[in-house]
């Protein structure tokens, strides 16, 4: 019909508790439901699916909203808010946000500040930015994933003036601009994995303006048309504990893990940089000491950095090792194990980025980037660096097992 909320309108707020509204078609805004006033909409399970708007909100349009163990699915928009379209603000837990898609140049998911815990938004896409989610304040994420949604512009899987994410996945998401996984003004990204995302210009990974901060966390496998294939900022990243490896950067002559005028880095690894360059860093980077790279690039020089080594990190294939998100596990002969001194530990860093305690053992030394190797069932952390013998005399058998994944 003409106007707002073709399922249910509502000029107050409105809760709906296990309520489901199935193909439905508003003119105007809040396809499937439609409310005003002050007070904000809730919603308690229920699916909202096939739901359309020919303005905003394909599922929803409110003055506000919180959403707990729903199902969005399948839901369009033709201006904004694919599946939901809050103003100001909205949050999002434990629920199903995938496949709305949204013409114009708003995302699926759009607001002023959005909050999401154990949700998965997936399989979105915009004619504009934040394939996903689009915020005009913060997005606060947490435990959530944010997979295979594309933008028509900047931001793959979200875009907001300011990215909070705590252990998060953002992966195989696409934009026709920058930010594969998620583009921001700042960024602080905890304990996170960025990985198959990719961009046709700048960051793979994750694009900024001003500020990221990647804590504990794994930057892989994303691509960058233009440059930064990890993830790319015009002024100021962070990196503590973070492991950015195997990131490709398709233009020739730029960085193709980190493109950052001002990188400071501590205990990370920079290493196996694709594309035409095979370079990690763009700028000589500040060092908090212990990081490991693989080349010069970055001009490292602080207290136990390792640079331009014989030989790689050692590190596995992105994988489930434990904890909320994917991460790449140490090999027991990495040179990334007990690279630190138990004296040089972070005091601010106690965990890695599955949640294990980090040293291990307490007296133990620290290991550099966003996994600690610990113990697998019938093996013991190695005690220092390991260093290979001469073998077996040839025609020997070599025994099998030895070394861990």
């Amino acid at each position: 019909p003409a106007g707002n909320g073709a399922g249910i309108a509502t000029p107050v707020g409105l809760t709906l508790d296990g309520v489901s509204l199935v193909d439905n078609h508003a003119d105007g805004s809040g396809g499937g439901s439609s409310s005003g006033g002050s007070s904000p909409m809730t919603v308690a399970g229920g699916t909202f699916s096939g739901n359309s708007a020919g303005a905003c909100g394909g599922a929803i349009s409110s003055r506000g909203l919180s959403v707990t163990d729903a199902t969005i699915t399948d839901n369009q928009a033709g201006a904004c808010g694919g599946a939901i379209r809050a103003t100001p603000s909205m949050t999002i837990t434990n629920s199903s946000d995938t496949a709305n898609t949204t013409a114009g140049t708003g995302s699926a998911n759009d607001a002023r500040d959005l909050t999401a815990t154990g949700t998965d938004i997936s399989g979105n896409s915009s004619g504009g930015r934040g394939g996903g989610i689009a915020v005009t304040g913060t997005a606060t994420l947490t435990s959530s994933t944010v997979t295979g949604n594309h933008a028509g512009d900047d931001g793959g899987g979200a875009w907001a003036e300011h990215l909070v994410a705590t252990d998060t996945t953002f992966s195989a998401n696409t934009s026709a601009g920058q930010g594969g996984g998620a583009s921001a003004r700042t960024a602080s990204i905890l304990r996170s994995t960025l990985t198959a995302n990719q961009a046709a210009q700048d960051g793979g990974g994750v694009q900024v303006d001003q500020l990221v901060t990647l804590t504990n966390s794994t930057v892989t496998e994303n691509t960058a048309g233009t440059s930064g294939g990890g993830f790319s900022s015009r002024y100021d990243a962070t990196l503590v504990h973070a492991t950015v490896t195997a990131n490709t950067a398709i233009a020739a002559g730029v960085p193709a893990n980190v493109d950052a005028p001002d990188l400071s880095t501590t205990a990370s690894v920079l290493a196996d940089p694709g594309g035409p360059a095979t370079i990690n860093c763009g700028d000589p980077a500040t060092s908090g000491g212990h990081n490991w790279a693989d080349d010069p690039s970055c001009g490292l020089t602080g207290a136990g950095d390792v640079q331009a080594p014989t030989g790689d990190p050692g590190l596995g294939p992105t994988a489930d090792n434990g904890g909320p998100t994917a991460t790449r596990y140490p090999t027991a002969r990495s040179p990334l194990v007990n690279a630190i001194p138990n004296s040089s530990c972070s005091a601010m860093v106690t965990t890695d980025q599955r949640g294990t305690a980090r040293p291990y053992p307490t007296a133990g030394a620290c290991d550099v980037g966003a996994v600690a190797r610990t113990p697998l069932t019938g093996e013991a952390r190695p005690a220092g660096r390991l260093r290979r013998g001469p073998g077996p005399p040839r025609g020997t058998a070599r025994p099998v097992g030895l070394g861990g994944p």
